[in-house]
């Protein structure tokens, strides 16, 4: 059985345990917003443009992190991961939750 197959089995607590530990892992470091021009890149995205994808993202918090560190860039911001994450998703706003499947074709296309 896969991670992918064995996660989905286990209790709802241990998932959102997991999906936790996950987000702990980096809290203290230095992450890829640290680094790279993000605003910069964003441009003249609109409101309803998806502006950023974490595929696979978990829970969200790279997200969540996207949005606090610059909360006046437009356009969407999305995690996709398998259901039992996106269940658990940290609520924040401007952040979306979406179910998918990363051996799955790319629901999101375009901007």
């Amino acid at each position: 059985m896969t991670a992918f197959e064995y996660f989905p089995s286990l209790p709802a607590a241990s998932l959102e345990a997991f999906g936790k530990y996950q987000a702990s892992r980096s809290a203290d470091m230095s992450t890829w917003l640290s680094v790279y021009p993000f605003e910069e890149e964003a441009g003249e995205c609109g409101e309803d443009d998806v502006l950023f994808v974490d595929l696979g993202g978990g829970i969200g918090h790279q997200c969540v992190a996207l949005r606090q560190k610059y909360p006046g860039v437009k356009g969407r911001v999305m995690v996709q991961d398998l259901e039992h994450s996106i269940k658990g998703k940290l609520d924040h706003e401007g952040v979306e939750g979406m179910v998918h499947d990363i051996f799955e074709e790319q629901p999101i296309k375009g901007k």
